[in-house]
Formats: structure tokens, C-alpha cells, sequence
């Protein structure tokens, strides 16, 4: 349970990091587009955009990533738990082939 709750506040941090990278974006990209002009400053402006640009698929990438690991974690709380077949609409039934006990799983409908 602590695993779910600390890797979704690092979702919760990581998405509130992206969306302000995103914002810082698209003011560069307002500003680089209204500057009149081939000077020097507009050439800094166009390589502060570019470097927000990489660091805007960074943190995209580690938003997703933290995404990645609170599903995990969800999934692990419901294993241990014993309640993954159950969330997935899975149904087991104890069989006995050639003898030997079996498990088949079957997906249900929802």
C-alpha cells in the first residue's frame, strides 16, 4: 500500500513538472514566433526553445515512466491482496486431467 501511495504522488509530481515544461514551451514558441528579425537574439531565443523542447520529452518520458510503475504497483498490492484474478474478471476452476490436479483461468465478460 505504501508503494501505491508513494508512486502516485510521484506521478503527481512528475505530471505537475511536464505541464510546466509544456507551459514554458509554448511561451518560447509564442516569443520565437513574434520576433521580428534574423539577429543574435533570436537565434538565443530559438536555442532556449530547442533545449526546453528536450527537456519537455524528458520529463514526458519520466511521467510515463512513474505511470508505469504506480500500474505496477496497483497490480502487486492486488496480488498480494488475492484479488488480481478478480479485478481482471478471471474465473478459476480446480480440474483433473490425466490424474493430475489442473487450474484453468477464463476471462469473463463484464
Amino acid at each position: 500500500v505504501r508503494l501505491v501511495e508513494t508512486s502516485y504522488r510521484e506521478m503527481q509530481g512528475k505530471h505537475s513538472s511536464m505541464a510546466a515544461t509544456d507551459e514554458e514551451v509554448r511561451y518560447l514558441e509564442q516569443r520565437w514566433r513574434l520576433l521580428p528579425g534574423e539577429d543574435q537574439a533570436v537565434s538565443f531565443l530559438l536555442d532556449d526553445l530547442l533545449m526546453a523542447q528536450g527537456r519537455l520529452a524528458t520529463e514526458e518520458f519520466d511521467f510515463v515512466s512513474a505511470q508505469v510503475a504506480y500500474t505496477l504497483s496497483l497490480a502487486e498490492l492486488k496480488r498480494a491482496t488475492g484479488t488480481l484474478l478478480q479485478s481482471e474478471n478471471i474465473e478459476m476452476t480446480r480440474t483433473c486431467e490425466n490424474g493430475l490436479p489442473a487450474i484453468e483461468l477464463e476471462k469473463r465478460s463484464p
